[in-house]
């Protein structure tokens, strides 16, 4: 059975692959307390549509590259472009007032 996380996207620098930090919640077995753990995993996005900030799914596949195993199954949520990306082009320098 292959394993389904969700996660945030928190680097797109990579040709067709992102990392994406997954949080999950670990029981402390001897004061019975909750603490939040993250783990970093490597995906791969086949068209580069992720990124940064985005909450994925990704899934369990085979071994694609030596630390790559995962594949973004769906992205759950975009992050919200800010003004200053959707109003500068690729190659235009941003004019301070």
């Amino acid at each position: 059975m292959s394993s389904v996380f969700l996660g945030q996207v928190v680097g797109t620098k990579m040709l067709k692959t992102v990392k994406v930090c997954v949080t999950s919640l670990k029981l402390h077995p001897v004061i019975l307390q909750y603490w939040n753990t993250k783990k970093v995993y490597l995906a791969h996005d086949e068209h580069s549509l992720c990124k940064e900030g985005d909450m994925v799914l990704i899934k369990e596949t085979r071994k694609l590259s030596k630390k790559k195993r995962y594949t973004i199954l769906d992205i759950v949520e975009r992050m919200p472009q800010t003004q200053m990306e959707s109003s500068t082009q690729v190659g235009q320098k941003v004019l301070q007032p």
